[in-house]
């Protein structure tokens, strides 16, 4: 087979691996055949090689803007999107091989006093310092994400409630005595879930708990820890003495 200009130029029209492919295949025939022209052939090894280089450049473009795609551009961590797939990947995980996991979400106390007073900039400083050493205390089997403005998201997996309890305390007291200066004292609020709970079949079903215990944490003096079990027991007995005071009137 004799390779003339035509031939290569249509080839080079092709996109990706089809061109990369149609080269090499050329340039084979080209070297097997003695009657080719030795300067085609040259030509041809040179677009090879400056296909693969391009292909390789549009490579390592399209893992950046994959890895812009699920990262918070803030702090570094994941955004919420990545995090709702690692959760998808993990509830189907745990049905199949019955591995139960927990959720941790917190949030910055009193974050809009920290803009208003100190700036924006200051506001930024403290989300990146607190990700960075949140992060650097968390096992590289979590998962922490950035949930949205100061709310972050932890799933740990293979933890039961006791060992998410302890961890989530871990990082309480962590941010209570770290230095965030110019900020004099910074406090966060935990909620907590566990998957194992029965009554909780669902990504949103558990999303809406710890949700809720993060609330109650937040509104019952907030820098503290509250799980969605004692949450629900306490509202249990709530509902019980309500029950009982209506009985005796």
């Amino acid at each position: 087979m004799v390779i003339d200009i035509q031939t290569l130029i249509e080839t080079l029209k092709l996109e990706g691996s089809e061109k990369t492919s149609e080269l090499s295949h050329m340039v084979l025939e080209s070297i097997a055949a003695n009657k080719d022209n030795i300067i085609m052939t040259e030509l041809m090894v040179e677009m090879l090689q400056r296909n693969a280089l391009l292909n390789r450049q549009l490579e390592m473009k399209i893992r950046e803007v994959e890895r812009l795609s699920v990262t918070d551009q803030l702090t570094g961590l994941f955004n919420r999107r990545r995090f709702l797939d690692v959760f998808v990947a993990e509830m189907d995980r745990m049905v199949r091989y019955n591995n139960a996991f927990s959720l941790i979400m917190f949030d910055i106390d009193h974050f809009k006093q920290v803009n208003d007073t100190y700036g924006h900039d200051v506001g930024d400083f403290v989300l990146q310092e607190l990700s960075r050493e949140v992060g650097n205390r968390l096992r590289s089997s979590d998962t922490f994400a950035r949930w949205g403005g100061e709310e972050f998201m932890i799933l740990a997996p293979e933890t039961g409630e006791s060992k998410a309890l302890e961890l989530a305390e871990i990082l309480r007291k962590f941010v209570e005595s770290h230095d965030f200066s110019p900020v004099p004292l910074l406090t966060c609020s935990f909620g907590i879930v566990v998957s194992s709970d029965e009554n909780l079949k669902t990504i949103q079903e558990l999303t809406k708990a710890v949700d809720e215990a993060l609330y109650e944490a937040k509104h019952t003096g907030r820098n503290r820890v509250v799980s969605f079990s004692d949450l629900r027991d306490e509202l249990k007995e709530e509902v019980k003495v309500t029950t009982s005071e209506e009985y005796d009137s």
